[in-house]
C-alpha cells in the first residue's frame, strides 16, 4: 500500500524531492542531451509554477530537487501571467472570468506534486521519442522529504550539490554542468538565483553583511570547498584554509577554464580599453555600456561574455 505524501499547505514547506529511472543496479541512461533536457525542462515549469526550485542536480539515472511551496495562492494577475509565459501569447486561454478555472490553476501551480508529475510526463514522452521506446521510465513515484528550513535547507542542497562528486565524476560541483552550481560556475548566472538567495540565504544571514546573492554564494562555495576537503582526509588546517579561501572567490583564471563551452559562442578578453573597443565595433556602443564586464586584479584581464546556451 502507498503511504500518503507529506505536505503542508498552511505555511512555507521545503521539499526536497528525488526520483530514478527503472532498471537493473548500474543502468544509466541519461548522457548529456537527456542530462540537459531535463535541466532545462525544470528551469520552463518555473515559468508556470510558482513552487520556487533552489537546486536541481540530474544525474544518470536519477534527479535532485529542493524548492519551497507558500500558503497563499497565486492571484489571478499571476495566474494569467504564468500560464502564457509558460504556453506562449498566442496560446487559447481558458476562460478567466470563471472563478473556480483560476483557482483550479492557482491550486495547482503551487504544487509540487502537479510540477514534478509535469517535468517526469514531459521527459519521459521526449525521452521515448527520442530513443524509440514506450512504457514506463520511471521506477516509482517521486520521493518528497519535507525540510524544516534554514540550516536543514542549507545541509540538504550542500548533499545534491555534491552528488557529481561523490559519484566520481568532477573534483568540484563548479565543474559539473548539470546541477544548480555548475551552471552558476559556468554561465555566470544561477538558474535559480532569487529563491536560492532568499531560501538558502537564511541559513547563514548571520554571517553575511549584506543579504546579496554574491554574499551567499561566497558562503556556499566556502562550505562546498570545506565539505570537499573533509571527504578528502585532509587536515583541520587544510580544511580550513580551503574553506576560507573559496569564499573569497573563484581565480580568474578557474573561471575561464569553467565557462569555456560557453565563451566559445564569442568573447573578448583583454584590457578595458581592447575590449570596449572591439565590441563596439562588432556589438555597437548602446548594447556594450549595458554590459557588465569582469575584472582580474591578478592580470589586469577584462572579459565580456556574449552567452548563449551551450551546443550539445
Amino acid at each position: 500500500m502507498r503511504t500518503a505524501r507529506i505536505r503542508n499547505d498552511r505555511e512555507r514547506c521545503y521539499y526536497h524531492v528525488v526520483n530514478r529511472v527503472s532498471g537493473m543496479p548500474g543502468y544509466l541512461p541519461f548522457g548529456q542531451l537527456e542530462k540537459e533536457k531535463l535541466f532545462t525542462l525544470f528551469e520552463k515549469l518555473q515559468r508556470f509554477y510558482t513552487v520556487e526550485l533552489m537546486s536541481v542536480v540530474v544525474m544518470s539515472n536519477h534527479f535532485h530537487a529542493v524548492c519551497c511551496t507558500s500558503p497563499e495562492l497565486p492571484d489571478t494577475e499571476t495566474v494569467k501571467a504564468n500560464y502564457r509565459a509558460f504556453h506562449g501569447s498566442k496560446c487559447v486561454e481558458p476562460d478567466w472570468e470563471n472563478p473556480e478555472i483560476v483557482r483550479q490553476y492557482a491550486e495547482r501551480m503551487r504544487d509540487v506534486s502537479s510540477m514534478m508529475k509535469d517535468a517526469q510526463q514531459l521527459f519521459t514522452n521526449w525521452f521515448n521519442r527520442r530513443w524509440k521506446r514506450r512504457g514506463r521510465l520511471w521506477a516509482d513515484r517521486f520521493k518528497s522529504v519535507v525540510l524544516e528550513g534554514n540550516n536543514a535547507v542549507w545541509e540538504c542542497v550542500k548533499y545534491i550539490e555534491m552528488n557529481p562528486v561523490r559519484a566520481g565524476l568532477v573534483e568540484d560541483p563548479a565543474d559539473y554542468r548539470f546541477c544548480s552550481w555548475g551552471r552558476y560556475a559556468g554561465g555566470g548566472k544561477h538558474p535559480f538565483q532569487d529563491a536560492f538567495q532568499a531560501h538558502v540565504g537564511r541559513a547563514v544571514a548571520d554571517r553575511i553583511s549584506e543579504a546579496s546573492f554574491r554574499a551567499v554564494a561566497d558562503q556556499f562555495r566556502g562550505e562546498i570547498a570545506r565539505v570537499a576537503a573533509a571527504e578528502r582526509g585532509e587536515t583541520a588546517e587544510d580544511i580550513a584554509q580551503a574553506k576560507e579561501q573559496a569564499k573569497r572567490g573563484v581565480p580568474f583564471r578557474t573561471t575561464i577554464t569553467r565557462r569555456m563551452r560557453y565563451w566559445s559562442d564569442g568573447a573578448i578578453i583583454g584590457s578595458r580599453a581592447f575590449v570596449e573597443r572591439f565590441g563596439q565595433e562588432v556589438f555597437g556602443e548602446e548594447r556594450m555600456r549595458k554590459k557588465r564586464f569582469e575584472r582580474d586584479d591578478d592580470s589586469g584581464l577584462v572579459s565580456f561574455r556574449q552567452l548563449r546556451r551551450a551546443d550539445l
